[in-house]
C-alpha cells in the first residue's frame, strides 16, 4: 500500500469477484513487472519475462512482448536489454552487462547442468520507464536541464568517463558555452588503455581526490577539447615513459584543478601534463601535487610552436611538485617560446643533481619568451633555468642556485648567498645570480680601468679582489659609480640613478 491512508482499492474479506479487484491492482502496477520472470513458463533452461512499455536511449517508447530465452547450462547468464531496442539477451560474457550505457542488466542467472540454481533480479524499474532514460538516469531528451553523467561501480552508473563520453556525443544539443556538462566520477579505480577525448564545454569531477583514481599505461590518459575542466582525481602514474596524464592538445581554456599524480609505491614514471601547439591560450594549473617519480625529462610542459614569442595566459597556483628520481636531466616545468607563464605560491624540488624546477627555453622562436614566479620556493640541482633570449621575473622567491643565460628581473628573491665574476680586459655586466647575491667577489688581472654595471636597483657587500696597476668601479649603466679598492670590502647600493657608498672600503 502506498502510506498508512492507502490510495489503493483493497480487497475485502467478506467481498465476492476478489480476483477482479486483484487482477485491476496487478494491472495497475504492471510496470513494476517489466522484464520480469514469468514463473510459470520457466522450466529447465528456459528463462521467460514479462513485457511492457520501455522508453528507448532516443526517446521512443516500445511495445514489448513476453518472451523466453534459453540460459547456457552450467554458467552464470547475464540477461540484460538493449537501451536502443529494447530486445532482451543473455550471454556468459559480463561484456554487455558492464556496458551501462547502452543496455539495462536484468538478471544474472546461475545454472546447472539442466536447471537454474539460483538468479539475482538487478532491474532498475524507475530508470527503465522514467521517460527517455540513459544508464545514468538522466533523461536523454532532457539532459541539457541535467547535465551531470554519473560514472561509478553502482548500478545504473556509467561504467567510465569513455561511456559517459559516448552518450554526450550521441545526446542533443550538444555541450556548449551555455549547455555545460558534467562527468561526475565516484570512488573507484578506472583503468584504460586508449585516450579518452573530453570534447568541449565537458568537466571531469571526482567527488573525492583520494578515492577516485585513474590509470593508463598505453596512451595519454585524457585529451582535452578546449574549455574543460579536470577537478578532484588521482592518476596513478604509469610506467611508460612517453605518455601524459592529461594533453591538452593545442586547445583553450582548460583548467587542471585538485589533480594529483603519485606514486603509490609503483614505477610512476609517465609525465603529468602537455600543452603544445601554435594557437592555444588560457591555462590554468592549481593545487596540483606531483610525485614525477621518471629518471628524465619534465613534468609539465609548456610549448608555443608558432614561431612567435606570444603571451599565452597561463596560471601556476599552489603546485607541489617532486623530480626526486631523476638520473638524467629534466624537473617540474618546461616552458618553449612561451611569454605570460605565471608560477605562483608553489613548491618545487627535485633529485639535486640533474633537476631544474622551471626551465625557460626560446624554441626558435622571435621575440622573448618569459615566466614569472612569485612567493614561491625552489630548490634541487639548478631550480630555474633560462636560456639566452628568455627573460625570468623573481618576487619573493627562493630558489638558490639558480642561473640564468638570459635576462632576468629579481627583487627580494634568494637566488644565491654569493657570486664572482672574473673582471679583466672588458667591463663587465651583472646578470642573473651575480646581481643578486648580497656577497660579490671580483677576481682577474685588469688590464686597464674596468667598470662592474650593476642593476638600478641593486644593493650588496663587494669585495674587490682584482690585481694589476687599474681601477674596479662599480655603477648603474647611466651613472657615474664608485670605485672599491682592491683587497677591500664596502657595502653599496644603487639608487635607481647612481651607485652610492653605504661604508667605506673595510
Amino acid at each position: 500500500m502506498s502510506s498508512s491512508t492507502t490510495l489503493l482499492d483493497l480487497i475485502a474479506q467478506s467481498q465476492s469477484s476478489k480476483e477482479v479487484t486483484a487482477n485491476a491492482l496487478f494491472d495497475a502496477g504492471s510496470p513494476a513487472t517489466l522484464y520480469g520472470r514469468r514463473a510459470s513458463l520457466c522450466s529447465g533452461l528456459t528463462w521467460a519475462y514479462y513485457g511492457g512499455n520501455v522508453t528507448l536511449s532516443s526517446g521512443s517508447i516500445a511495445a514489448i512482448a513476453n518472451g523466453t530465452l534459453t540460459l547456457s547450462a552450467s554458467a552464470t547468464n547475464y540477461v540484460v536489454a538493449s537501451m536502443s531496442s529494447g530486445a532482451v539477451s543473455s550471454s556468459t560474457s559480463n561484456t554487455n552487462w558492464n556496458d551501462t550505457a547502452n543496455y539495462f542488466r536484468l538478471y544474472s542467472v546461475v545454472t546447472g547442468a539442466s536447471t537454474v540454481t539460483s538468479y539475482t533480479d538487478v532491474r532498475e524499474i524507475g530508470k527503465m520507464t522514467g521517460g527517455g532514460s540513459t544508464a545514468s538516469g538522466l533523461s536523454v531528451a532532457n539532459w541539457a536541464t541535467a547535465r551531470v553523467y554519473h560514472v561509478g561501480q553502482f548500478g545504473g552508473m556509467y561504467a567510465s568517463v569513455a561511456a559517459a563520453v559516448t552518450a554526450i556525443n550521441a545526446a542533443s544539443p550538444a555541450p556548449s558555452a551555455t549547455n555545460r556538462v558534467v562527468i561526475l566520477v565516484w570512488p573507484g579505480k578506472y583503468t584504460s588503455s586508449s585516450s579518452v577525448t573530453i570534447p568541449a564545454y565537458v568537466g571531469v569531477v571526482g567527488v573525492n581526490k583520494g578515492l577516485v583514481q585513474f590509470q593508463n599505461d598505453t596512451t595519454d590518459m585524457f585529451t582535452l577539447s578546449g574549455d574543460n575542466w579536470l577537478d578532484g582525481f588521482l592518476v596513478e602514474g604509469s610506467a611508460t615513459s612517453t605518455v601524459y596524464a592529461i594533453n591538452c592538445n593545442n586547445s583553450s581554456r582548460c583548467h587542471v584543478r585538485n589533480v594529483d599524480m603519485l606514486n603509490n609505491g609503483g614505477a610512476s614514471r609517465q609525465k603529468f601534463l602537455k600543452q603544445s601547439g601554435s594557437t592555444w591560450a588560457t591555462l590554468f594549473i592549481e593545487h596540483c601535487i606531483i610525485d614525477y617519480y621518471a629518471t628524465s625529462g619534465y613534468a609539465i610542459l609548456l610549448e608555443n610552436t608558432s614561431g612567435a614569442a606570444r603571451y599565452v595566459d597561463t596560471e601556476i597556483n599552489d603546485l607541489f611538485s617532486d623530480a626526486y628520481q631523476l638520473t638524467g636531466y629534466g624537473g617540474s616545468v618546461q616552458a618553449r617560446g612561451c611569454q605570460d607563464i605565471r608560477v605562483r605560491g608553489s613548491q618545487i624540488r627535485g633529485q639535486a643533481t640533474y633537476n631544474t624546477g622551471v626551465r625557460v627555453e626560446l624554441n626558435s622562436v622571435s621575440g622573448t619568451p618569459w615566466v614569472e614566479v612569485r612567493n614561491s620556493f625552489l630548490a634541487g640541482g639548478v631550480p630555474i633555468y633560462n636560456e639566452a633570449s628568455t627573460n625570468v621575473i623573481l618576487r619573493n622567491v627562493s630558489a638558490e642556485g639558480s642561473l640564468f643565460d638570459g635576462t632576468s628581473d629579481i627583487r627580494a628573491s634568494q637566488v644565491a648567498n654569493t657570486a664572482s665574476v672574473s673582471v679583466t680586459t672588458a667591463d663587465v655586466t651583472l646578470k642573473g645570480q651575480e646581481h643578486c647575491a648580497p656577497y660579490l667577489t671580483t677576481t682577474g688581472t685588469l688590464t686597464g680601468n674596468r667598470n662592474v654595471i650593476v642593476p638600478n636597483n641593486w644593493q650588496g657587500i663587494v669585495f674587490c679582489n682584482n690585481i694589476g696597476a687599474y681601477t674596479t668601479t662599480f655603477k648603474t649603466a647611466g651613472g657615474s659609480g664608485i670605485v672599491v679598492a682592491q683587497g677591500k670590502r664596502a657595502i653599496i647600493l644603487a639608487d635607481g640613478t647612481n651607485v652610492v657608498r653605504i661604508t667605506a672600503d673595510t
